[in-house]
């Protein structure tokens, strides 16, 4: 929250367009699943953030903090989310990602069975067995 605090701090162009409501106090997570259904698009930082988004089917950026290393990083790139690199970060990048995922169609929700740990298991079992 910090983080966004500062980044967008003295934008005055982008003030209209940013909801900061969602950097106050913690909510229950239904209250965050019904606000990231509203969103046109979502700017992720943090895994939890992005699962969220990906999984209600909103555009998502990842904000990769990892080195390309980490698990904010796997996702996006499991799920073909546009992913920027903390340590590379130019203003103009970030602000073309966020145009691009603001005027492309909704993306479909992360299917559920995607998300199951224990099919995954096995078929990576199965591959090793051959």
């Amino acid at each position: 929250r910090w983080f966004y605090r500062r980044l967008f701090r003295n934008k005055n162009l982008l003030a209209e367009a940013i909801d900061y409501s969602l950097l106050g106090r913690e909510m229950e997570p239904i209250a965050y699943c019904e606000e990231f259904r509203k969103a046109d698009a979502l700017l992720a930082m943090r895994f939890h953030s992005l699962v969220f988004g990906l999984g209600l089917g909103v555009n998502s950026i990842a904000l990769d903090y990892t080195l390309g290393k980490g698990k904010v990083h796997s996702l996006a790139k499991r799920f073909d989310a546009h992913t920027l690199s903390m340590t590379e970060l130019k203003s103009e990048d970030l602000v073309h990602a966020l145009e691009l995922a603001l005027d492309a169609p909704s993306i479909d929700p992360i299917d559920k069975e995607d998300l199951l740990f224990e099919p995954k298991l096995r078929e990576k079992l199965k591959e090793v067995a051959l």
